[in-house]
Formats: C-alpha cells, structure tokens, sequence
C-alpha cells in the first residue's frame, strides 16, 4: 500500500536544498523567464562566452600584456600557485560552459518557435531551461566579464586591478551557482517529491508544471540542472582558488617578497 509513497532520501535531499535556498535568502523566487528574456539571456551568454575564449586565448599566447599568464605567474612565485597543469582545467570549465551556452541557445529557440506557432504549454524541460535561465540571467555574463577582464589586468601587470576583478568574478559565479541550484531544485516545491523522487519513483511525484510525471520528464530536468549548476559550480571552485593564489601573489608583488621585481 505504500508503493507511492516517496522515497525518504530523496524527498529529503530536495526538501533539504529548497530549504537551505530559502534560509540563506541569496536569490529570489525565480519564474520561468518569458520567451523575450530568454531569447536576451541567450545572446547575452553566447556573446559574453565568446568574449571570454577570445580573450583567453590571447592571454594565453602572449598577444595582449607585457606577458602570459604563464609568465606573470613565474614573476611571483608564492607557496599556494598550483602546478602548471592544475590550469588545465580551464579546457574542463570551458566545454562545460560552452554546454550550458549552446543548451540556452537551443532553448530560445524553441521558445520562439513555440511562441509563433501559438503553443501555450511547454515540456517540463523547456521550462526547466527557461528557469535556469532566469536564475543564472545576467550574473553569470557579469562573472565572464569580469574574467576576461581580469586576463587584461593580470597580462598588464596591473595586480591591485587584477584582484579586485578576481574577487567581482567570484562573488557574481557564487551568486550565479547558487541560483542555479536552486532553479534545479525547485522540484521540491513543485513536484512535492522533487526530482530525484521523480526518476526512482515517478508515481510518487506530483507532475511538475502539470506535465505527465515520467521518467523521461524527470531525466531531462536533470539534465537541464545538471548543464547549469555542473559548469557554475566547477568554475566558482576554481576561481575561489585563483582568487586565493591572486591573494598572495599582491602579497608578493607589494611587500617586495622574493620573486617580486627582481627583489633578493
């Protein structure tokens, strides 16, 4: 008799994530973005995410700055700069925003096509998508921005600058991470069960959106959190640790420590 009933775990990891959502008050209750703004958040992530490859790439190569980042690096050696193919992970990072980015785009797309042909409702995915979309909006361009903005400063020499941009990109990829997970787990408000009582057990779910509660709905939703707080999550763990190292490489390159300038 209890075979709907929700799986205790599940119910309670998503209960638990809307909840701490809830308490930490870092993001607001977000809608579905309507068609128009997620045809904006689109353009605006594929142009801020092209930017940022551009300008990486010719810091990386050496085309823009006095040097690359490689160099500036080796300028000032401080204990907590990681290896040389710890930055490797930039090509992680890169594919996976590069995921969310084309994800967005598809996503527009459907929505004004949706729209033109009149359609009223949307598959639970669709508007799992436009959610995201509203809950990363235009934090996590502001994040990229302030990325490609940092390679300018770092290449240049420029290190108070740097820093300052480094910790303007960090606190807009928390923000943008954390309203992502929260996009992902309104299930748990919605659904009653939540996703991941969805996948295990669909009967047990309420239909998100009124839509029928498969598991084939339930692995898209998944899918659409998983492209969002994956790539935000990993990049907002990388930056923490570049905003460390940038730290106390201003350290070095103003308390005139060894490797700073020449200086013994």
């Amino acid at each position: 008799r209890n075979q709907n009933k929700p799986r205790p775990t599940a119910a309670m990891l998503d209960t638990l994530s809307l909840r701490c959502g809830v308490a930490l008050r870092v993001w607001p209750e977000v809608e579905p973005a309507s068609v128009a703004q997620t045809v904006a958040f689109a353009v605006g992530t594929a142009v801020s995410f092209v930017a940022l490859v551009v300008v990486n790439v010719l810091g990386s190569t050496g085309a823009i700055g006095v040097g690359t980042n490689a160099d500036l690096s080796r300028k000032y050696p401080t204990p907590v700069t990681p290896a040389g193919y710890a930055f490797s992970i930039w090509g992680l990072i890169f594919l996976l925003q590069a995921v969310w980015t084309v994800t967005l785009c598809v996503a527009a797309v459907l929505a004004v096509r949706a729209a033109r042909s009149g359609a009223v409702a949307a598959e639970p995915a669709a508007l799992s998508a436009r959610g995201a979309a509203a809950a990363l909006g235009w934090w996590l361009c502001a994040a990229w921005w302030f990325e490609s903005l940092w390679t300018f400063a770092f290449n240049y020499d420029v290190i108070w600058l740097s820093l300052s941009l480094m910790y303007g990109a960090h606190g807009t990829l928390l923000v943008a991470a954390l309203r992502a997970y929260a996009a992902a787990s309104r299930a748990a408000k919605d659904d009653g069960a939540g996703l991941l009582t969805a996948l295990v057990s669909p009967a047990a779910a309420r239909a998100p959106y009124g839509a029928p509660p498969t598991r084939v709905d339930a692995l898209k939703r998944i899918g659409v959190a998983a492209v969002t707080v994956v790539p935000t999550g990993v990049n907002v763990g990388w930056v923490t640790v570049a905003a460390v190292v940038n730290t106390f490489i201003v350290v070095t390159r103003y308390a005139g420590t060894p490797g700073a300038y020449g200086a013994p």
